[in-house]
């Protein structure tokens, strides 16, 4: 995670991926794993706020282990089931302008 996050050239990059990990808070003992980048410099897909680290479920266990992050402004998160795959599809709409 560290790497990943820390290889975000600029503002303009979305990045992510099956991250097999849930999200950063104080009762998930891996928290640990997450640097400080993603959730503060840029956002997550599903992220409401700031503040904010829940996440729609994107695996068949009703688990987030899908993830998207941007420094860009987001207009849209969708989480789309596609029946191919027990990891649900995750979209993000972005303005690049």
């Amino acid at each position: 995670m560290k790497a990943l996050a820390a290889a975000v050239p600029s503002r303009r990059t979305v990045y992510g991926g099956d991250l097999n990990v849930s999200p950063p808070g104080p009762r998930n003992p891996a928290s640990w794993v997450w640097p400080a980048g993603p959730y503060t410099r840029q956002r997550e897909c599903a992220q409401t706020s700031a503040t904010s680290r829940a996440g729609r479920p994107t695996h068949a266990s009703g688990h987030k282990l899908d993830y998207l992050f941007t420094g860009l402004k987001r207009t849209r998160c969708t989480v789309r089931d596609l029946n191919a795959s027990d990891h649900s599809a995750l979209l993000m709409r972005v303005r690049t302008g």
